[in-house]
């Protein structure tokens, strides 16, 4: 999977820029996680086997803070 992954990202001209499986995992998770899925949800999604592995995998922004404030 790597290795198809990397091919595609050099088709892309996206070399060097940081792209990896790795960052693509956390761009799905912090994804899902931003359009109002549970942790719990997610976690059965990537196969985490817990919340907290999950959690390192999910980015809060400041917009994310922000609404969750605005949402008060």
């Amino acid at each position: 999977m790597d290795r198809a992954f990397r091919r595609a990202i050099a088709r892309s001209n996206l070399e060097n820029r940081g792209y990896s499986l790795y960052s693509a995992r956390r761009g799905f998770c912090t994804e899902l996680v931003s359009k109002g899925y549970s942790l719990r949800v997610v976690q059965e999604l990537t196969g985490h086997r817990s919340i907290a592995n999950l959690a390192r995998y999910v980015d809060v922004g400041a917009a994310v803070l922000q609404a969750a404030v605005d949402a008060l």
